[in-house]
């Protein structure tokens, strides 16, 4: 079939063009250092996101869940969300992606960020999080430095709050079998692994700590 010969509106893909620009895109992002997370709403066909990976995208972004579904089925799994989940129905379903996924939300409000924790938390499952900042576009994210630092303080405080529970549960358990550890390693294995998540929430906590500190004055300047 000739070109001219299709039905239009038509559809077509140039494909050596298509790869030379998977190829230029990801050299360009190797050259400069640069993780490449392409946004698939400009084609929203698996495949292709495939070849984007396979070039040397780290992930694909989406702009909705049920994009997100489709990739993973797929067999994508590093996915980021571009946009705010919200409402506990659409919370449900994100959780429950990222029970097979490495799953990513970029948000700009702590109303979406504890929404998507007690999603998570009831499936059992981890999301990351992205915070949003608007640069202009007035469109979403956060549009002053006080928002985040804001935001940042109640992800410093929810990480306070979960090493006291870790503290708790160390203190109410594993501490009263020391005596035993000798016969039962698990018990050991259990406080080596504590020890090393707590050890890693106190970094974020001083990190955070000390951001705000110093975002805070940039504010009030």
């Amino acid at each position: 079939m000739h070109i001219s010969e299709l039905e239009t509106p038509a559809v077509i893909v140039d494909l050596d063009v298509m790869e030379r620009n998977l190829s230029r895109v990801a050299d360009y992002c190797r050259t400069h250092h640069l993780l490449l997370r392409p946004h698939t709403k400009t084609h929203k066909i698996p495949e292709l996101a495939k070849r984007q990976i396979a070039s040397g995208a780290t992930g694909i972004t989406v702009a909705k869940l049920g994009e997100a579904e489709v990739m993973r089925d797929a067999g994508i799994d590093d996915i980021l969300i571009a946009y705010p989940i919200v409402g506990p129905e659409k919370t449900a379903r994100l959780a429950r992606i990222a029970e097979r996924a490495r799953i990513r939300v970029s948000l700009d409000s702590i109303d979406a960020a504890r929404g998507i924790s007690a999603a998570a938390a009831r499936q059992g499952s981890k999301i990351g999080i992205l915070i949003e900042m608007d640069v202009g576009f007035e469109r979403c994210g956060l549009s002053n430095e006080r928002d985040l630092v804001n935001l940042a303080f109640w992800g410093k405080m929810s990480l306070l709050f979960i090493s006291l529970l870790l503290l708790a549960f160390f203190q109410s358990t594993l501490v009263r079998s020391v005596a035993i550890w000798e016969e039962t390693p698990s018990g050991r294995s259990w406080a080596q692994v504590l020890a090393v998540l707590s050890i890693l929430m106190w970094v974020a906590i001083v990190i955070l700590g000390r951001w705000i500190a110093y975002a805070q004055i940039e504010v009030n300047q």
